[in-house]
């Protein structure tokens, strides 16, 4: 088995990584005088929502294409969960 080779913290970081790349992207680009939580429930209601969690969901996609480079497996499988949790996830907003 290959160090760092686990499922568990491919989810976790599956989980966490398009939260924090979602915040920083909104973060870079919204200049508003809006607080993030109230821009984060306007934008809810609107199909921006669903390219939102997409471009979120680069860091994760990346992260599967290193994992596979690396032969990770394990890891590899736990970003695609994660990948297919939050699409899953997006699908109700479209």
């Amino acid at each position: 088995m290959k160090k760092f080779d686990s499922f568990l913290l491919s989810i976790i970081l599956g989980l966490l990584l398009p939260l924090l790349f979602g915040y920083i992207f909104m973060k870079t680009f919204y200049h508003g005088d809006l607080p993030m939580w109230e821009v984060l429930k306007s934008i809810l209601r609107t199909p921006l929502f669903v390219k939102l969690v997409l471009m979120a969901l680069l860091p994760n996609l990346f992260a599967v294409f290193i994992t596979n480079a690396m032969e990770r497996w394990r890891m590899c499988r736990g970003f695609f969960v994660t990948i297919l949790l939050y699409l899953c996830l997006s699908l109700f907003f479209i």
